[in-house]
């Protein structure tokens, strides 16, 4: 068995700081603008689908 220690690990070639409180990761990525503008739409339309449509409009938010 190989001894390993915590500060020499690596996942997937990336090496793995575990000196840190929330370590983050490398390829965690921003979203884009679009995506957080549709985001915003989608939370804003959502009360007046709920008001118009009750049981559909949940069901189809449900679905994501």
């Amino acid at each position: 068995m190989v001894d390993r220690e915590p500060s020499g690990m690596k996942m997937c070639g990336f090496p793995i700081a575990d000196d840190v409180k929330y370590p983050s990761s490398v390829l965690t990525e921003e979203p884009e603008p679009a995506v957080l503008e549709m985001d915003q739409l989608e939370a804003g339309l959502e009360p007046k689908l709920c008001k118009n449509f009750p049981g559909p409009a949940l069901k189809l938010l449900d679905m994501k």
